[in-house]
């Protein structure tokens, strides 16, 4: 192929003029060919990358404050986002099983939005303010259940950070109570609720990059939020522990044989605590009921003594699944010195016993029953007449 250079009067670009042979000809169409082909397929790739790298407000891999991004393109126009509005993630690096590269460049907006969601953040609320963006919810960062950030600012607590096994117990009764009585909750103005309490506890420890709010200061979106937590926060002080579980023998009624037991679980404030199931065993008696429901007044059932004489009566009452004092707190590993969020959960549950004991006496009733011979016996004869008597106790006698 021969290639002829010419300056053009008007240009300082050359003229080429292409003098082709067959040959060349053909190879040079298949190269246009390769040329437009390879644009078609590149070009898309390269232009989320490049749409990214001009961005003003980039921000580091999973800060909750972080803008809008340009790869996932969600940018709510109010703070009450929906479950699934995905703001806060700026690398697709965070998606489970390595498949971030595939995910940014396969998936549409919507399902990539799906699966951050469904890898990282449960129910709650974004809140948007000058300084940033925070999440009010929960974080499915654990297996064990909803967790909650200490940290409004930091860097979101990816699963990948954390063990299964908590580093310490914390205690703060109110919030323990919280968490164990709604975390499962999937209402997100609840989680929104046990969040703000989580940021808020002075008893827990924070490194607020962001300064938190009460729900009631946050807007408008926010108002369900705020009646929760007003909600949640009286009934924490009225029904957080330490309980107290008291179980009592009554007097004996000598006619039916029988004495009341009645049982009340009380709370750190002294309120009745409602709605537990309460356990109970009894020795030297039987009892009516062997499971009651706590209420607002202490409850009642009857234990009735079978033997007569003198016996020592013996109660024990026990309540499961109460809220502890203390909550759960995690700390990241192998950070690589990234800010990322501690988090804290629920704790296990935990019981009350009591016990109590009676000793009664009921006396003995005996009886006689007399059969006497009905025959007239002879001059010399032998008179047999039979006494028969029941319910006599230990070492006690009866003349005839």
């Amino acid at each position: 192929m021969k290639v002829i250079h010419r300056l053009s009067s008007t240009s300082l670009v050359p003229t080429i003029r292409f003098a082709p042979t067959s040959r060349s000809y053909h190879r040079l169409m298949w190269l246009v060919l390769i040329t437009i082909l390879c644009a078609v397929l590149v070009i898309p790739l390269l232009i989320p990358a490049a749409q990214a790298a001009g961005g003003t407000n980039s921000s580091p891999e999973g800060t909750d404050t972080a803008p809008e991004t340009a790869s996932t393109k969600v940018t709510p126009e109010s703070t009450d986002v929906s479950l699934g509005d995905i703001t806060h993630v700026d690398d697709t690096s965070e998606l489970p099983h390595d498949q971030s590269l595939e995910l940014r460049t396969v998936l549409p907006p919507a399902k990539l939005k799906s699966a951050m969601n469904k890898e990282l953040l449960g129910p709650g609320r974004w809140h948007k303010s000058s300084a940033g963006k925070t999440w009010y919810g929960g974080y499915r960062s654990l297996d064990s259940g909803y967790a909650y950030c200490l940290d409004a600012g930091l860097m979101s607590p990816l699963s990948k950070y954390f063990s299964s096994k908590p580093d310490k117990s914390i205690r703060s009764p109110y919030t323990a109570w919280a968490l164990f009585e709604y975390s499962d909750s999937e209402k997100r103005d609840v989680q929104s609720a046990l969040s703000a309490m989580v940021k808020l506890d002075k008893n827990l420890p924070h490194n607020h990059a962001i300064k938190p709010h009460h729900p009631k200061d946050l807007g408008k979106g926010f108002a369900g939020a705020a009646q929760q937590h007003q909600r949640i926060t009286q009934a924490a002080k009225k029904y957080a522990g330490p309980y107290t579980l008291s179980v009592k023998l009554g007097a004996l009624d000598k006619d039916r044989h029988t004495a009341p037991v009645t049982v009340s679980l009380t709370s750190a404030s002294g309120a009745q605590v409602p709605d537990k199931n309460i356990n109970l065993k009894v020795h030297g008696a039987k009892l009516e009921k062997t499971t009651l429901k706590s209420g607002t007044k202490p409850v009642t059932t009857t234990a009735r003594i079978p033997h007569k004489g003198k016996t020592k009566l013996s109660v024990e009452a026990q309540v499961t699944n109460l809220a502890g004092t203390q909550v759960l707190l995690y700390k990241p590993r192998n950070t690589h010195g990234q800010p990322i969020q501690n988090i804290i959960t629920k704790s296990k549950p935990s019981s009350v016993k009591a016990s109590d004991t009676l000793e009664v006496t009921i006396p003995h009733e005996p009886s006689i029953q007399t059969t006497i011979m009905d025959s007239t016996p002879e001059p010399g004869g032998l008179v047999k007449d039979t006494f028969t008597v029941s319910g006599l106790g230990a070492k006690q006698t009866v003349d005839v």
